[in-house]
Parts: structure tokens; sequence; C-alpha cells
């Protein structure tokens, strides 16, 4: 995974990880909070240059997380990239089969489901790249000990002493279960 980090996406290894979780429904701020988060999450990332890394899903934590790097983003220097990289369970991704057909120029595009009934989770559009995770657990949560492992091997990987910052929202049930181990 390393490798294709680093080689493939060109994300060199960072000097910090932030490493988003919580919750991913019923996570609301208001527009003075979210400003504030919007701007000190997009500083920090700049100013460490840090990468983060969060469930990568279109909810709660992870959607505001997205929609603080796109609004932030225009903004910028083109030459200042910030990487968000997703990591989320397959088995509860919604249109999962979107992303094992090619269009006619070649390329995966996923189709996010509209219908809010459905069980499951789309893909936050705002992430700039991601990681889809299929080790049978059907349920949610089934991507954190992957996620976990590529956290720790991207900081033992590191020669200039990476550290990782846990920034935790909004609870969720998951929340202790992801960060014990």
């Amino acid at each position: 995974m390393i490798e294709l980090i680093n080689d493939v996406w060109k994300i060199s290894i960072p000097d910090l990880i932030i490493s988003v979780t919580g919750g991913a429904k019923g996570f609301k701020l208001t527009s003075k909070q979210r400003v504030a988060f919007n701007r000190g999450l997009v500083n920090a990332t700049l100013s460490t240059h840090a990468l983060i890394i969060t469930g990568g899903t279109a909810q709660g934590c992870m959607q505001l997380v997205g929609e603080a790097v796109k609004e932030n983003i225009t903004s910028l220097d083109p030459s200042k990239r910030i990487s968000l990289l997703g990591v989320t369970n397959w088995t509860t991704l919604l249109n999962n089969e979107t992303l094992t057909k090619k269009n006619a120029q070649g390329y995966i595009e996923y189709e996010p489901n509209a219908d809010q009934k459905i069980r499951g989770a789309n893909l936050d559009q705002n992430h700039t790249h991601f990681i889809i995770v299929d080790n049978a657990v059907n349920d949610y949560g089934g991507e954190i000990e992957f996620r976990s492992q590529l956290e720790a091997k991207l900081v033992t990987s590191s020669n200039n002493n990476c550290r990782i910052v846990v920034l935790a929202l909004g609870g969720g049930c998951l929340l202790y279960t992801s960060r014990r181990g």
C-alpha cells in the first residue's frame, strides 16, 4: 500500500497524519463552528505537511472534512495540495458495483445512490483518494483494522518521524473500537 500511495498517487510520506474518526450520522455544527473547523483543519494540514485520513463516505464527520478541504482548496496556491484519503468498507458502500466497470473512455466512474432509505453510504466526492477494503466483514467498521495498520505502516516507513493525531468528532458507536487497537 505504501508503494501505491508514494509511487502511483505521488503522495509523499507526510510529517503528520490527521486521522479523523467519529460520528457518521447527525453530526451538526453551527455556521460559525463550521468556518472555524474548516480553517483550522486546512491550516493545520498545510502548516504540518499532513495527510488527512477518514472513512471516506458522504456522511457525518467524513463529509464535513471533505467539505472543509473543498471550500478552502480554491483559495490555495496551486502548488499547495491537500491529500484526503478515504478508507472505506466495500460491503457498506452503496453502488459499489459501479466501481467494477469501466466507461467507454476506460475510466471507472462512481455513481452515488440517492435513495436515503437504503442502508449504506456513498463515497464523499471531495476526497482525493480512496482505498476500499473488502475483508468479508459485512458491516460498518469492517475497514477499521486495515486503516489502523495502514496508518501505523505510514509512520514506521517514514524517515522523518511522522506522527499521528486522532481527531474524534461527534462520537459514534465505532469510535472506541477504531482507536483501542
